[in-house]
């Protein structure tokens, strides 16, 4: 696990009904914004506790969406 992914809900909440939440936080740390965790999080909603308990083990991290958005500009400028 060395790359970082980071993910909004509704892909957070396809890869839990398929099953892969334990299986891409194995192969990437799973990065989210605050808002996006809380809202994947809540309860009833496929892969609350599943990204509760990857939280956890240090596999999912909240992050300020500010940071993301950072990120993101970074390694598109790094392609370049």
């Amino acid at each position: 696990m060395g790359r970082k992914v980071a993910i909004e809900a509704s892909t957070a909440i396809i890869i839990a009904k398929a099953g892969l939440s334990d299986h891409l936080s194995n192969l990437y740390h799973i990065a989210m914004a605050k808002s996006v965790f809380e809202e994947v999080t809540r309860q009833n909603l496929p892969g609350s506790k599943e990204y509760l308990q990857l939280e956890r083990e240090q596999k999912v991290r909240r992050e300020l969406q500010d940071e993301l958005n950072k990120q993101k500009y970074a390694a598109k400028k790094g392609k370049k």
